[in-house]
């Protein structure tokens, strides 16, 4: 479980932030099948477009926040590697205080 793993390690999420993410690919819904499961299931894409990028980040920040996990967002770009050291950074001054 996550609050064991927590007690022993500290976790820490990174995602990777992309905004052709948030371009809808399809308009409309796609209807999938999971080939393990043979779960039906549809994927509505009619509302992404409206779904920005920062109430995406907003939101899976929030999830990691209830289970205790740290979390951090790097936008997908040319030098995200010193945005990556920066969050790395914060990370450390918060942990020490």
């Amino acid at each position: 479980s996550v609050k064991t793993t927590l007690s022993k390690h500290e976790i820490v999420s990174i995602g990777l932030v992309d905004e052709i993410m948030f371009q809808p690919f399809i308009d409309g819904a796609l209807r999938t099948v999971d080939p393990e499961s043979g779960e039906n299931s549809v994927l509505d894409f009619s509302q992404q477009s409206r779904i920005g990028i920062e109430s995406f980040i907003s939101e899976k920040k929030a999830a990691f926040d209830r289970l205790g996990v740290s979390s951090m967002w790097i936008r997908n770009r040319e030098q995200y590697m010193d945005d990556l050291a920066n969050e790395f950074s914060k990370l450390n001054r918060i942990k020490k205080r």
